[in-house]
């Protein structure tokens, strides 16, 4: 097998990359670029404004009851799996749709929020790479 048809075993099976991930050159590429890493969010304050990266695992978009807008939930995960919900508001998910494509790897600047305990991120920017707008 392949090392890319290994690493899609892993994750169909255990649901995580066991040995690598097929994203570690991008995920490693954007350390410089953020704020705070994935697994140490719990540790800041609700509001905090932070610079996140991290590989698109999930999108559900949905569209909003009041103006039937369309936003969505997105939840980014790091080179060891670690993963956080972010949510992308209408004004926003306008701006940056384009970039929200699964397993892409992206630059989130947001606040922190939380749900059931467990952070949560308020997406303010999305970036593909310290290049972008």
């Amino acid at each position: 097998f392949s090392d890319d048809e290994k690493l899609a075993f892993e994750k169909e099976f255990l649901g995580f990359y066991l040995t690598s991930h097929p994203q570690i050159h991008n995920l490693l590429d954007i350390k410089n670029l953020i704020t705070h890493e994935l697994d140490h969010l719990e540790e800041e304050k609700e509001g905090t404004k932070i610079k996140i990266g991290g590989i698109i695992e999930s999108i559900k978009r949905i569209f909003t009851k009041k103006n039937n807008s369309e936003m969505a939930f997105i939840n980014i995960s790091n080179e060891i799996g670690k993963t956080v919900e972010c949510i992308v508001f209408p004004k926003i998910f306008d701006q940056y749709k384009y970039l929200l494509v699964k397993d892409t790897v992206i630059i989130i600047d947001g606040k922190i929020d939380s749900k059931n305990d467990k952070p949560i991120i308020i997406v303010e920017k999305i970036s593909k790479n310290h290049f972008s707008a």
